[in-house]
């Protein structure tokens, strides 16, 4: 998938900026392609940051791409939500700001922000929706956007501090935008006062972006397959019959009682923890209890259960990390397992983010029908291969 400075470069055609200029006005729409790349910046540092709602993935996700024709909504229909929380209460500052240096009452700002929000969101709300097992996650791919973003918005883009070799740089990108607009007489000054704005945005919302850790995997929210392609599910999404033993009462050391059967994940699972045992990329428990709609990685009420008390065992011992992985049997074409089985993992992931535990701790990988527990020679075995597994990478 092209890099987001790229899939924004294609959007601001001749025609895009004519009707941008109409309904923004010139001078603001000649401000968006130094605004977007501020704001993509700004994304991937709220991200990295990890302190974001558990839902915010499932409804960046669900972000549409931008439309020309529905400008006239966009511009009209305030701050999309999600840009407000990456704004991280910068909101009305920048929207001052905004106002200020292109001489433009506070209305037209929002408009103006709210556009750029709705293009940069719906490019990443596209690569969540195209994303597979083998792509790089979201946080990923736009750390690779840095090196460029940097190019195109104000010099030093995450430093921590806006240098002044960035008063060139942005100056000559401010006054290509404009001229790149509708052709009509501009003012001399705002594009000098815009280059102050941005500059002050980007020390103010861009900070962290030139941190060099590793990017913390986002994943692709849990979203139905779609129907038409041929999936893992043969018939309806069942559970193996395990044998799974007796439910007792099970005391975490931060006292919440668990209600678990002997055989079930959560046991094997808590007595790894307690052992002094190293971890092992080769261990992995499987779930017991999970159940996805057909051909979906939707999940099932009666999966409740079996998530809360992981979620439990996860935040009794605060320090364990695992990864998610997600399998399917050998039904059906392998692209689409690989897919199906990583939105699966991923829906797990969630549901526990959902339920109290730190983002950064979970990491989920889908695996499609690569190893099998048991052959698929049968529907209980191919049941059986069908799961979701759990592997601590730290303890």
């Amino acid at each position: 998938m092209d890099g987001a400075l790229t899939q924004l470069a294609d959007f601001f055609t001749t025609q895009t900026k004519e009707t941008l200029a109409t309904e923004l006005g010139n001078g603001a729409a000649g401000s968006l392609p130094q605004l977007c790349p501020i704001l993509v910046a700004q994304l991937y540092s709220y991200l990295k940051s990890g302190n974001y709602p558990a839902d915010f993935l499932r409804k960046l996700y669900n972000t549409p791409e931008f439309s020309v024709s529905r400008l006239s909504d966009i511009s009209a229909g305030g701050l999309p939500q999600l840009l407000s929380a990456i704004l991280n209460n910068h909101t009305s500052e920048t929207i001052e700001a905004i106002a200020s240096s292109l001489n433009i009452n506070k209305e037209k700002a929002i408009s103006l922000l709210s556009v750029a929000g709705s293009i940069v969101l719906g490019i990443a709300g596209k690569y969540l929706r195209n994303r597979t097992a083998q792509s790089i996650s979201l946080v990923g791919w736009l750390e690779t956007q840095l090196p460029e973003l940097r190019a195109a918005a104000p010099g030093t883009l995450g430093q921590g501090k806006a240098a002044p070799a960035a008063t060139a740089t942005v100056a000559a990108t401010a006054g290509a935008a404009t001229s790149a607009a509708a052709p009509v007489k501009r003012r001399k000054i705002w594009p000098w006062i815009l280059l102050i704005v941005l500059l002050l945005l980007a020390f103010l919302l861009l900070r962290s972006c030139g941190s060099s850790a590793p990017a913390t995997q986002t994943p692709a929210p849990a979203t139905s397959a779609p129907a038409a392609q041929p999936a893992d599910d043969a018939s309806t999404w069942s559970l193996p019959k395990l044998q799974l033993g007796e439910f007792f009462k099970k005391q975490l050391p931060n006292d919440v009682t668990l209600n678990i059967p002997q055989n079930g994940i959560e046991n094997h699972l808590i007595a790894h923890i307690e052992s002094a045992d190293p971890v092992s990329k080769d261990l992995w428990f499987s779930f017991d209890r999970l159940v996805f709609k057909t051909n979906s990685a939707q999940l099932e009420p009666q999966s409740e259960e079996q998530l809360n008390n992981i979620a439990n065992i996860l935040r009794a011992w605060d320090k364990v990390k695992i990864k998610l992985g997600g399998y399917t049997d050998n039904t059906g074409a392998e692209e689409f397992n690989m897919k199906l089985s990583q939105q699966r993992a991923d829906s797990v992931r969630l549901s526990l983010i959902e339920r109290g535990v730190s983002p950064e701790r979970v990491t989920a990988e889908g695996y499609g029908s690569a190893h099998p527990v048991v052959p698929n020679d049968s529907a209980e075995n191919r049941a059986r291969n069908r799961r979701i597994d759990i592997n601590v990478i730290e303890k």
